[in-house]
């Protein structure tokens, strides 16, 4: 019984790896120029409008008008961070014509946050001493929803969300220390961040404050 739970083990990983690695890969597809996006994905190419706007701002010095981003319903602090990281990529665009780092990146930004989040989903199911197998099936099932799948490949906030939600879930869990300040300071911070980025991420708020009430 041991060797077959192993075995399921390594076939799940395995498969979350190919799966990782076919989104990685699909993120190419339809970026080699600007004009492509509306092939692939509306929301890619009405994103980067709105990124565009912010990084012609930043090349005016009008860094005051970034707090003011909301566009999509989409905070500043998800616009601000996505142009610093995204900037060098823009002035390929604006200046050499190469326009696929700036398509590509926020695709796999978005992937990334998908394998933040198997890594949070296991620190949570190890909390409740789930077995590999048992924590390695649960990832490969999260990895195969279509909906996650689709948002790996797409300029968007959904994965970004879910992540500092199941994040903030994961902080506020009942360990072996008592409940502090600090604590206290860093579920409150990704929760703030999950709802500054996207006000849905705040739906997870009621579960997250009755973990607090019954620690």
């Amino acid at each position: 019984m041991i060797k077959i739970h192993k075995s399921f083990s390594w076939f799940c990983y395995a498969a979350i790896a190919i799966v990782i690695t076919l989104l990685f890969f699909e993120n190419f597809i339809f970026s080699s120029k600007l004009g492509y996006l509306i092939l692939r994905d509306y929301d890619d190419l009405a994103f980067q409008v709105s990124l565009r706007q912010t990084h012609i701002n930043i090349l005016r010095g009008n860094i005051s008008s970034l707090f003011a981003l909301n566009d999509y319903a989409y905070g500043w602090v998800f616009w601000i961070t996505m142009s610093m990281v995204t900037f060098p990529s823009f002035l390929l665009s604006y200046l050499g014509n190469i326009d696929w780092p700036l398509i590509v990146i926020p695709r796999q930004i978005s992937l990334i946050f998908t394998i933040l989040c198997l890594l949070v989903l296991r620190k949570i199911l190890k909390r409740f001493t789930v077995p590999e197998w048992g924590i390695a099936g649960a990832l490969l099932m999260l990895i195969l929803l279509p909906a996650i799948g689709y948002f790996s490949m797409r300029f968007s906030t959904v994965n970004a969300v879910m992540f500092f939600a199941m994040l903030s879930l994961y902080l506020a869990m009942r360990d072996d220390h008592p409940l502090d300040f600090g604590r206290l300071l860093r579920v409150f911070f990704s929760l703030a961040i999950a709802g500054a980025i996207k006000l849905t991420g705040l739906l997870i708020a009621p579960l997250v404050f009755s973990l607090f009430i019954s620690d």
